[in-house]
């Protein structure tokens, strides 16, 4: 299903069709091309249903043929997954089919309601602030004021980059901030006017906000152009454009039709013209020597990278990632024919020149997507530089007492709610108690599903060092924190939910893991009686710490440091 969704994307991109890709037809000179920033491009199997859709038409399948079986029979479920099975069987469908809410007039509504927020922020950051005059060495992508924001102490708090800026400075290089103002994220001062957000912002010279580079006259020409949807449905009427949908005896044009439309039609396109238009102009006035994101090759990042390549060729690009993946996560995975050299059309997705990798693992992955051995640096992360190996073992719970369980659940609330369920069922007549530690960004308490667990269940409210100090054994599908938690001895095991699994133990099979409430109940009988006997190894700790942290010596930042002076003492470009 992974390798399916992967030629599925680059295919309907890069296959020549009429004499020309549609990337090809989405090009404009000087620009960037819109088609990589279409969300059907980035793959997101965490946000995006297509891969788990992909996940239950070849499981259907699978099973059909074992039972030697023309004739499958379906009962509620997706309009998609239906019209896709129907390509190859005989489908009835009986109870409710939904279609995924992808309609063209959302879309359209979704470029008023973001026309409206942007020049709001647009006018209110004229009222507010002006360029600062700076010439930095470096640059630094982030989001005013989530991933960028301000400490108790009135002093700049970058959460991905972390001390990565301060040890640049003292080692001579000026640093700033390239940001977008996004008082609008979720995780973001909900009380605060927009005024107010950039009030803060007035004594801090480095700060460089990205809108200042845009016109009121370039947002509108970016909501009201739909050439890019003018382009796709001229093809898309075509039986040969249709054509390129058509894998392992599968028509999976009713999966991906409607997605595609919905992309053109929303604002995801103008954001991310508006946003590489931006970096654009923000390169050709500060010309930084070095540019840093996070995102790896997320829609904005690419928007970042194409920008300062337009503005600067001579700025060199790099990345740290700022999470663990595995192969599942799809939005990390580029074919690297295709997508990253561009075949067969030249036209290849905007990624950065270096990317500084958090472990093995990751490395690995990003060579698997054609980047150069010499373009990826094995450094960790200066977002885990706190996590450390070997670390005072923390005490352990006594055989036949009650545990402490600490779930650590995503950002991906639709996901995890299913080991919520579990985790509530598994436990029924166990010595054990639930502690739900939230992800930062997306508390599972604020959500109306959650309601019926919020008596069952003790919401943590300390910090990440205390749950963890807490805890006897941690239960997660996908969180880093449970990779943290191992690195200090505390045994953990993973919900492995329905849908795709992306943790690092998928790629690194070494914890329990399960898909049923039987098998995780007895799971936790097991421990409570004898809890030495899943207190992880020496071995098994110090092979997670190096493909998901590298060296845990704290020392990822000093090692970007090394790296980048060596890059500019060569003269390369």
């Amino acid at each position: 299903a992974r390798q399916l969704y992967i030629d599925l994307v680059s295919n309907i991109g890069s296959t020549r069709c009429y004499g020309a890709t549609l990337r090809e037809r989405l090009n404009v000179k000087g620009k960037g091309n819109s088609w990589w920033y279409h969300p059907f491009t980035a793959k997101n199997s965490m946000d995006d249903p297509i891969f788990n859709r992909l996940l239950q038409i070849l499981t259907i399948a699978f099973i059909a043929e074992k039972e030697q079986s023309q004739k499958i029979e379906l009962y509620n479920g997706s309009h998609e997954v239906a019209n896709v099975l129907s390509s190859r069987f005989q489908i009835i469908k009986k109870g409710k089919f939904k279609y995924d809410l992808l309609h063209p007039i959302r879309g359209i509504f979704s470029r008023i309601k973001y026309l409206y927020l942007i020049i709001r922020n647009h006018i209110a950051l004229n009222r507010s602030l002006s360029l600062p005059d700076i010439n930095p060495d470096i640059v630094f992508e982030g989001f005013w004021n989530w991933s960028v924001k301000l400490n108790k102490q009135n002093k700049l708090e970058d959460v991905y980059f972390s001390s990565l800026p301060n040890h640049l400075i003292s080692n001579g290089f000026s640093c700033a901030w390239l940001l977008w103002l996004d008082p609008h994220f979720k995780n973001g001062p909900k009380s605060q006017t927009v005024t107010k957000i950039l009030k803060t912002a007035k004594k801090h010279p480095q700060l460089i906000f990205l809108q200042k580079f845009i016109s009121i006259n370039n947002i509108f020409r970016a909501i009201v152009d739909f050439r890019p949807l003018f382009h796709y449905l001229r093809l898309s009427n075509s039986k040969q454009f249709r054509a390129i949908a058509k894998i392992q005896n599968f028509d999976f044009w009713p999966l991906i039709n409607r997605k595609l439309v919905y992309g053109f039609c929303n604002s995801t396109l103008p954001h991310h013209t508006l946003g590489e238009l931006a970096h654009r102009r923000a390169f050709e006035t500060y010309h930084p020597k070095f540019f840093f994101t996070f995102q790896e090759f997320y829609l904005w990042s690419r928007a970042c990278y194409q920008g300062a390549r337009l503005g600067d060729i001579n700025t060199i690009s790099c990345n740290i990632q700022h999470a663990s993946y595995n192969r599942e996560k799809t939005f990390i995975l580029i074919d690297a024919e295709r997508e990253f050299n561009g075949y067969p059309d030249n036209h290849m997705m905007p990624t950065p020149d270096y990317i500084f990798a958090m472990g093995e693992l990751g490395k690995t992955i990003f060579l698997e997507n054609g980047f150069p051995v010499e373009r990826v640096i094995l450094s960790g992360s200066v977002r885990y530089d706190q996590v450390k190996f070997p670390l005072k073992k923390l005490k352990r719970v006594q055989e036949g007492k009650c545990i402490n369980v600490l779930l650590t659940p995503t950002m991906n609330r639709e996901l995890e709610i299913e080991m919520i369920q579990a985790a509530v069922l598994a436990i029924k007549g166990l010595k054990a108690k639930l502690y739900l530690r939230s992800h930062p960004f997306n508390k599972m308490e604020d959500w109306p599903n959650y309601k019926p667990y919020l008596t069952k269940i003790t919401s943590s409210k300390g910090s990440l060092k205390e749950d963890l100090e807490m805890a006897d054994l941690v239960l997660f599908s996908f969180s880093t924190v449970a990779e943290e938690a191992l690195l200090l001895g505390i045994p953990v095991c993973q919900w492995q939910p329905a849908k795709f699994n992306g943790s690092v133990f998928k790629d690194i099979p070494l914890i329990p893991s399960f898909s049923s409430v039987d098998e995780l109940a007895n799971f936790l009988r097991n421990f409570i009686e004898q809890p030495k006997l899943y207190q992880p190894t020496l071995e098994t700790q110090k092979l997670v710490a190096h493909q998901c942290f590298y060296k845990t010596d704290g020392m990822a930042a000093k090692r970007i440091v090394k790296k980048l002076i060596e890059i500019s003492n060569s003269g390369i470009t």
